[in-house]
């Protein structure tokens, strides 16, 4: 097992889902395939070019892809979803940030840009053979 350096750089051209013609974004991004694990970043207010300038540590393991889930948050009903992307993990290296920019694929528009490196972590009883 690994641990992925994920830095949320930025959203760009998110839809506007709020009645002023803005959103309130915030992004979470979960591991899937043979991890499951998920972050989520603040949120930030009234911006469809949200810079979010966060950083998290995720544990993958080899074949894993990462989903973007963008939600508009609202104080008194459910959030609305702004658009979901999917990431390969594939060409992620050890020690070395790979920049990818993930296109929202169910809305019109919008984009999420991070920054992806491995870390490896130390070997324990729960780690097995699906190391990167």
């Amino acid at each position: 097992m690994a641990e992925l350096v994920v830095r949320l750089i930025n959203g760009r051209d998110l839809i506007a889902v709020d009645s002023n013609g803005k959103s309130d974004p915030y992004v979470v991004i979960e591991a899937t395939g043979k991890t499951k694990s998920s972050i989520k970043s603040k949120v930030v207010k009234g911006n469809l070019n949200p810079d979010y300038n966060q950083t998290f540590v995720m544990r993958v393991k080899k074949g894993d892809q990462l989903v973007f889930r963008v939600f508009d948050s609202d104080l008194f009903s459910k959030d609305d979803p702004m658009g979901t992307g999917t990431l390969s993990l594939e060409g992620v290296e050890e020690g070395k940030e790979s920049v990818r920019t993930v296109r929202l694929e169910d809305v019109p528009s919008g984009t999420v840009t991070v920054g992806l490196m491995l870390r490896k972590r130390t070997k324990d009883a729960s780690d097995d053979e699906d190391d990167f």
